[in-house]
């Protein structure tokens, strides 16, 4: 729901815009307003909630009722048929009636015979019976459990957390949980590798080949992971953590040479950037692994961008994220990993979509088309994998995100195509 009302929003501040230099500004304040206009819609919903546990639990008990049950009062005297006893007898007496329910005719029989003999106590043969009624305990005994049902706090319905709040916690918890030193190493280790390769480009400050310096680079990638899967039985989180980082290198490495040296022809770059995406998905589905492939499309996503130099061709660009999508989609047909298919979605149309606001002009329309089709095709079959492949309880649930969420960002990138 949050967003939907954000899309919509962002749309409707574009379209109000009304030109080209405002347009940012029209995007940000109408996503704005429409987050903001979800939360006052949950604030609302969670208000409703409040007042109508606020009405079930605050329904007061009557004074009367209370002070009848905390001291329910002696036997009435009037009543010839109930003995007077002394305070020794008084434990072989029979029980008060109870205040809630009717006062019954006749008392109940005692349970254990009393002493005769002592003056004021009739025999027990002159002592008249009545028939016992079972009915009024039980009648007594419901009231009474009506009455503190009806007495017991009711617990407020807890919020609904929002998905920006869901989404900080997931990675929060991934940060937190497992070997943590591990996981931020490989993050710096990625970063610091590209940043290296870019410098030493720059600077001129390696004299390795640049050729040799790639074949480094994707070997100690290699190297990484061949480690990884040696020592998984061992150290599970420790060799997934390797596989995903060793992984995510030679994404880097790949990209790198296609795209900044010019030193691989597209077809087998193509071929290889293929071969790594099945091979992250082959890994993630036999060791159901969510964070390896997690941390492989994270890392493959990337490499365009810490590798960019603003010069590149956008069919490579998109013909490399296509790949990476289609490993997604590998991944989709064995495994339900809601992230993982919201990680591809959300990098895909965001730096499309970024691309084509700083890059495109009408004659790429007809290199630019099929990629925004084969995109859109790509993720509603990943949505109906993603319902099919939930366990028994949840299947055929959908994930309004894709569900809704592609057709929507589709439309609007097509009618900026077409404007």
């Amino acid at each position: 729901m949050a967003l939907f009302l954000i899309i919509i929003g962002a749309l409707a501040g574009s379209a109000l815009s009304g030109g080209a230099e405002a347009l940012p500004l029209g995007l940000i304040g109408g996503g704005l307003v429409g987050y903001l206009l979800e939360r006052v819609l949950r604030l609302q919903k969670q208000v409703a909630a409040l007042e109508q546990a606020s009405s079930l639990t605050g329904t007061p008990v009557s004074s009367d009722a209370a002070a009848d049950t905390a001291d329910p009062g002696p036997l009435p005297e009037s009543n010839p048929e109930i003995p007077a006893t002394d305070p020794a007898g008084s434990s072989a007496a029979a029980p008060p009636p109870d205040p809630l329910s009717d006062p019954l005719p006749d008392p109940l029989p005692d349970p254990l015979p009393k002493p005769t003999g002592r003056p004021g106590q009739q025999p027990e043969a002159e002592r008249p019976t009545s028939t016992p009624l079972p009915e009024a305990p039980a009648a007594a005994m419901t009231a009474s459990g009506a009455a503190a049902q009806s007495a017991a706090p009711i617990k407020p319905v807890e919020p609904v957390p929002s998905w920006l709040s869901t989404a900080f916690g997931k990675v929060r918890e991934w940060f937190m949980t497992g070997n943590v030193p591990v996981k931020v190493g490989m993050i710096i280790l990625f970063v610091g590798v590209a940043f290296l390769l870019k410098y030493a480009t720059d600077r001129n400050l390696i004299v390795i080949p640049i050729k040799l310096r790639l074949l480094l680079v994707a070997g100690a990638g290699a190297g990484i992971t061949l480690f990884g899967w040696r020592i998984r039985e061992r150290m599970r989180i420790y060799a997934l953590s390797l596989q995903g980082g060793g992984l995510g290198i030679m994404f880097l490495a790949i990209f790198a040479a296609l795209r900044v040296w010019q030193l691989l022809p597209a077809s087998i770059a193509f071929l290889l950037l293929v071969a790594l995406a099945l091979l992250l998905g082959v890994l993630a589905v036999l060791q159901n692994a969510r964070g390896l492939a997690i941390l492989g499309i994270v890392g493959g996503f990337l490499a365009p961008i810490l590798t960019s130099s603003g010069e590149g061709n956008h069919v490579v660009l998109f013909s490399y994220y296509l790949v990476l999508n289609i490993g997604i989609l590998f991944i989709a047909y064995f495994r339900a990993w809601r992230e993982l298919n919201l990680l591809g979605f959300f990098f895909t149309f965001v730096i499309g979509g970024f691309w084509g606001f700083q890059y495109y002009e009408p004659r790429y329309f007809k290199s630019t088309e099929p990629f925004v089709l084969a995109h859109f095709f790509l993720y509603q079959c990943v949505a109906i994998l993603f319902a099919l492949r939930l366990p028994a309880p949840r299947r055929g649930f959908v994930d309004g995100t894709l569900v809704f969420g592609a057709p929507i960002v589709v439309f609007a990138i097509q009618a900026a195509l077409l404007r």
